[in-house]
């Protein structure tokens, strides 16, 4: 059992709080660092007596990523209720599970080369993702021709992967 520092043993809202003060702070937007670095700080503290490797978060955050934007783009468009409230919610599971990857390496004491790749490219690939699927139900909602839409989707794609190469790596 982890112990605070005045000998008592920690609580799980007290260890999550530690995580998050002891995370770097970048410049980030107000709802990611709040929000999703406090989700995954939960996580991480949640799971770390665990077998769960840091690659297999982002390995499921991936894979959350993908449930959530192949609900977005099989739905007919503009989706409204239940279907964009799961987008949503599994939006925020997956961002929260990509922050968790982090927190839980540093809680056992460092991560991996190949975790830090793994991590880099599952951001990228969840952010084609998300930019994607957002693409493709608004050319469906709006009723964008073939060239128009492509052209469009083409211009989203590419401020995505130009944000993903300019956005500060740890």
């Amino acid at each position: 059992m982890t112990t605070h520092p005045s000998g008592r043993p920690a609580t799980y809202v007290g260890r999550v709080r530690r995580l998050v003060a002891s995370c770097p702070k970048r410049e980030r937007l107000f709802f990611a660092g709040s929000v999703n670095r406090t989700a995954g700080a939960a996580i991480a503290v949640l799971v770390e007596a665990n077998r769960v490797t840091p690659n297999l978060l982002s390995v499921v955050g991936l894979a959350v990523h993908a449930v959530a934007a192949s609900i977005l783009v099989l739905s007919s468009a503009p989706i409204f209720g239940s279907a964009w409230m799961a987008v949503l919610v599994l939006w925020q599971l997956a961002f929260s599970l990509d922050g968790a990857d982090g927190q839980l390496a540093r809680l056992r004491g460092g991560g991996s080369a190949f975790g830090a790749w793994l991590d880099t490219s599952a951001d990228v690939v969840a952010h084609v993702m998300v930019y994607g699927a957002l693409a493709v139900h608004v050319v469906g909602a709006v009723g964008l021709g073939g060239p128009t839409s492509a052209v469009f989707t083409g211009a989203v794609l590419s401020s995505c992967s130009r944000a993903c190469c300019i956005s500060p790596q740890p």
